[in-house]
């Protein structure tokens, strides 16, 4: 039998990742150009705090999220259900993101970290990038799998081909306004001054063909997985499974969302960031935290009661 992992294990693992976060984070050397706003030190930490906390406890609820959705499709598993297939893909794309979700900070701490080693911290950019790229690809990538047969199983399959427009073109938009972004961005090569980073370090055409494209790819895949679900939730009847799903489907655009708003952040470069002011960018920041808490605190909210449901024994419509 397979050994179940208690939830204990998971505050565990958060609090150390959150020790680890802290360390490079408050040990980073402080460097400011004299682009860069002045603040005082005292300035500097509590606007750190108010963007950091919050973005470590998306973390938790993230990573809980995760274990009852993950429990609940090793329910699934047990229980024969015929789906349990798409929702074991589905797990793993939500793991994948929360990899992602935490990955990144923790690479752009170590680089704060190790600043003055130039090289390193160019290296650390690029790998970062594509990080953020080909993780969150790879996640949707399932997700989309997993919502996709989910849709297919339902008597809404015939209607799959004809919901896939709506998602081509919000992405095609998406992806035009990015490309804009990125080449307008000035840094997006070079470093504009001391303490400051190029956005990608790469060439252009490498810039379409390994970012720009597979990011298209990505939005694709994961706003028709937002979609695959929301119709998914039309094909059961049972009011306590429909709110279940739905949960999650709000959760997952949420996530989306999330995503497209911190790549626009990339896209712009520091430069033209600093232009337009910190309280703009600030403004940004705080959006893509609070779409992204709202995201998973919805997946949470709908593993808790998938993982309740099947659990008690309620009458099944995921077959």
């Amino acid at each position: 039998m397979k050994k179940t992992t208690h939830l204990w294990h998971y505050y565990v693992f958060v609090f150390f990742i959150w020790v680890i976060y802290g360390f490079f984070t408050i040990a980073a050397p402080r460097v400011q150009s004299s682009q860069q706003v002045t603040l005082g030190p005292i300035a500097i930490f509590i606007l750190s705090a108010t963007l950091i906390i919050p973005y470590m406890l998306t973390w938790l609820i993230a990573i809980i999220g995760w274990y009852y959705f993950n429990r609940f499709a090793s329910d699934t598993e047990q229980k024969h259900t015929s789906n349990y297939q798409a929702f074991r893909m589905i797990s793993r794309g939500l793991g994948l993101l929360i990899f992602d979700l935490i990955g990144i900070p923790m690479i752009s701490s170590v680089r704060t970290y190790w600043a003055a080693h130039k090289a390193f911290a160019v290296d650390l950019t690029v790998f970062s990038n594509y990080f953020h790229i080909f993780i969150p690809l790879l996640a949707f990538g399932f997700l989309f799998a997993g919502s996709h047969k989910l849709v297919r199983s339902s008597r809404y399959a015939i209607a799959l081909r004809s919901k896939m427009f709506p998602t081509f073109a919000a992405s095609l938009l998406f992806i035009s306004l990015f490309t804009i972004a990125v080449f307008v961005n000035t840094s997006r090569q070079v470093a504009p001054g001391p303490g400051t980073y190029a956005s990608y370090y790469v060439s252009d055409p490498m810039i379409v063909l390994t970012i720009i494209i597979p990011l298209g790819i990505s939005w694709v895949l994961g706003l028709q997985a937002a979609l695959n679900t929301e119709q998914y939730v039309h094909a059961l009847a049972q009011p306590k499974w429909r709110k279940a799903i739905n949960h999650f489907f709000h959760g997952l655009l949420a996530i989306v969302s999330s995503s497209i708003i911190l790549q626009a952040i990339t896209a712009f470069g520091s430069e033209q960031l600093q232009q337009v002011g910190l309280a703009l960018i600030l403004v940004v920041i705080y959006l893509f935290i609070i779409v992204q808490a709202i995201g998973y605190l919805f997946i949470r909210a709908s593993a808790k009661q998938l993982h309740h449901l099947i659990k008690i024994g309620a009458p099944r419509e995921i077959d």
